[in-house]
C-alpha cells in the first residue's frame, strides 16, 4: 500500500530517522558549499553526517555563518570528544595537521615533511586558524584529481562526500542517538575506498530505491 503524508517534516522508525525537508533545504545553497559542509564531518570526525545535523549547518550557512566559522565550531566539538576524534586542546600544530591528513587524505602515516612544514607554518604565522586550515587542505586535496601519485586522495575524498550526500541529503537519514550517529557514521565512512562506495552504501542498511525524497 501507499501512505501519503502532508505537512510532515520527519519520520522515526525503530532504528533510523528520515528527514523529509533536508533535500529541499540543501537545494538552497550552492553545491560547492554543500560539499564543503559534508567534508567537514569527514575532516573533523571521519564520519558521514546525519541529515538533521547537516540541515542545521546548512541553515547556519544560509543565515550568514561562514564555512571557516563553522569549521572552528567543528574543531571545538572535536576537542570536546577527543576520545573519539583524536583532537585535544593541547595538541601541537604538527599533531593537528597529521590528524587532518589521516581523516581527509586517508594517509595513515600523516603528512609528508614538506606538507607538514607548509601547513604548520601557516598556523604558526597566524595566516590560518585550525578551522580555516582544514578548508584549505580540503580544497588542496581536490587539486590532485588525476595525479598519477596522489590522485587516489582526491578520489577518496570525492567518494566520502558522495556517500555523505547519499545518506544525509538524498535519503535524509539519521540514527536515533548521538552515539549511533558517531559510531555508525564512522563505520560507514571507513568503508569508503578510493575505488568505490558500494561497501559503504551496503552498511547503510536501506537502498536509495527504497527511500526517494
Amino acid at each position: 500500500g501507499t501512505d501519503t503524508l502532508q505537512s510532515i517534516e520527519s519520520l522515526r522508525f525503530s532504528d533510523m530517522t528520515v528527514n523529509l525537508t533536508v533535500k529541499q533545504t540543501a537545494a538552497g545553497i550552492n553545491s560547492i558549499s554543500l560539499t564543503l559542509l559534508q567534508e567537514l564531518y569527514v575532516a573533523f570526525f571521519n564520519r558521514v553526517p546525519d541529515a538533521d545535523g547537516l540541515e542545521f549547518w546548512i541553515n547556519q550557512y544560509r543565515d550568514g555563518q561562514s564555512i571557516e566559522a563553522i569549521a572552528e565550531i567543528f574543531y571545538a566539538a572535536g576537542v570536546q570528544s577527543s576520545q573519539v576524534t583524536g583532537y585535544s586542546a593541547g595538541m601541537s600544530h604538527a599533531d593537528f595537521v597529521n590528524k587532518i591528513y589521516q581523516n581527509v587524505l586517508g594517509r595513515q602515516d600523516g603528512a609528508d615533511a614538506d606538507g607538514l612544514k607548509y601547513w604548520t607554518g601557516a598556523l604558526i604565522s597566524g595566516s590560518a586558524s585550525r578551522g580555516s586550515l582544514v578548508k584549505s587542505i580540503l580544497q588542496s586535496a581536490h587539486t590532485f584529481k588525476g595525479n598519477q601519485e596522489w590522485g587516489w586522495v582526491a578520489n577518496l575524498l570525492d567518494n566520502k562526500a558522495s556517500v555523505a550526500n547519499t545518506f544525509a541529503v538524498q535519503m535524509g537519514l539519521g540514527f536515533l542517538t548521538p552515539e549511533e550517529s558517531i559510531g555508525k557514521g564512522m563505520e560507514i565512512a571507513a568503508a569508503v575506498t578510493p575505488d568505490g562506495i558500494q561497501a559503504a552504501l551496503e552498511l547503510i542498511g536501506v537502498t536509495h530505491s527504497q527511500i526517494m525524497l
